[in-house]
């Protein structure tokens, strides 16, 4: 392989690697898991109340004991939200360490190439 193709690469996942260094800070900075946290969590206490004053509509006064599970099961859309804001922030790292792990890749066969022309 020759020295230029392997600069080429090398070029290539610095670009792919800034693009997804940029779409992590975007993401982070738009708070969405934060916000679906909250999200989830007031809905989760919500439901508890409603629940244990026997204001839910479909339920009526469920018992203390029931009524943290029943909520969080009446919150899966909510939930859903968390961890689909969450799971792309893990995407996304998962991303970059890939990409992390392919320029040291080539960095090392560029390195490797520069010794045999020496």
């Amino acid at each position: 392989m020759e020295a230029f193709a392997v600069a080429g690469r090398i070029e290539k996942i610095n670009d792919a690697l800034e693009a997804a260094q940029l779409k992590l800070e975007s993401v982070v900075r738009s708070n969405r898991f934060a916000k679906a946290s909250a999200a989830y969590d007031g809905a989760v206490e919500q439901a508890i109340h409603q629940l244990q004053q026997g204001l839910h509509e479909k339920y009526g006064k469920i018992p203390t004991t029931l009524a943290k599970d029943m909520a969080k099961g009446l919150s899966k859309d909510r939930l859903a939200d968390r961890i689909s804001a969450d799971l792309e922030i893990k995407v996304l790292f998962s991303r970059l360490k890939s990409l992390e792990a392919a320029l040291t890749g080539w960095q090392s066969v560029n390195k490797y190439l520069d010794k045999m022309a020496k």
